[in-house]
């Protein structure tokens, strides 16, 4: 096991992708091939990634990959281009940052436990700790940010360590079905649910800019037009139609009936209160 090939999906934000590029660039551990999932970027990012980066592939995409187009753009180009089963791959958002021993202690994890999947201990741009991994409750659909040591049964794809085997063994992504948020926990928990393990470990450490993607402010001020399309866009971490979705493909029965049901009636009486607040303000 002695490549690393690096999935890493952008869209036009050079300046974040550049940090993460740097760093890259500065691995004690230099034997990895980086493949760019481009997805549509008009500002330049895969030119200042050729100009730093040797060993790189880019993956064109239109602008509607999204995150799990994105990286599943990259497993089938993994399955197309002769990667041996024991090499290692690594899944990345580009809004991070890490030491010059990053990938070295990665594969140093992996080696030990190549049936497994390695996780990284993730820290803000601060320092301050965020988490370790998820722990998963499908039966209440509650997640859980998990404290190094802890039992974990899910994780983001953010610094994500197993061999290519493993992903073989897992499958891809599902980007029509899930295209952004949810498709990461739907990936692990099922490679969970395969028999894989996926341990955080506090020596592989990121740090991480919270604060890059998603509608993360309330869209409760919006005009009814704007709330709609926030509401049910992509990008929008609640939109119930993919959570409703997300809940079949890992809950089971009767989890799944339940479940639905929560995250129907949340999204109702959110949508009724707007609408209910908009026709206060009117009046």
């Amino acid at each position: 096991m002695n490549k690393i090939y690096i999935i890493l999906p952008v869209h036009n934000r050079r300046s974040v992708t550049e940090k993460f590029i740097n760093c890259l660039a500065a691995q004690s551990y230099q034997n990895y091939h980086l493949i760019l999932v481009d997805d549509g970027s008009t500002d330049g990012t895969a030119a200042m990634a050729r100009a730093k980066i040797k060993n790189l592939t880019v993956i064109r995409g239109d602008g509607n990959l999204w995150w799990a187009g994105a990286l599943h753009k990259g497993y089938s180009w993994l399955k197309n281009n002769g990667a041996a089963a024991g090499d290692a791959v690594l899944l990345c958002n580009d809004d991070v940052v890490f030491d010059v021993g990053y990938l070295q202690t990665g594969m140093d994890l992996l080696s030990r436990t190549q049936e497994a999947m390695v996780l990284s201990s993730i820290y803000t741009l601060e320092d301050k700790f965020h988490e370790a991994g998820v722990i998963a409750d499908l039966k209440n659909l509650s997640f859980k940010s998990a404290n190094i040591g802890e039992k974990i049964n899910c994780a983001t794809t953010r610094g994500l360590f197993f061999t290519f085997g493993t992903f073989l063994k897992i499958g891809g992504f599902h980007p029509v079905l899930l295209p952004h948020y949810l498709s990461d926990f739907e990936f692990t928990i099922r490679a969970f649910n395969r028999g894989i393990k996926i341990l955080a470990d506090e020596k592989l450490r990121l740090q991480i800019d919270l604060c890059t993607t998603g509608y993360y402010n309330s869209i409760d001020n919006e005009g009814i037009a704007v709330f709609f399309k926030k509401f049910f866009s992509k990008k929008y971490p609640d939109n119930p139609i993919y959570k409703v979705i997300f809940i079949f493909m890992v809950c089971s029965f009767p989890w799944n009936l339940i479940n639905t049901f929560r995250v129907s009636w949340t999204a109702f009486k959110h949508i009724f209160f707007h609408i209910r607040k908009l026709f206060k303000i009117k009046r």
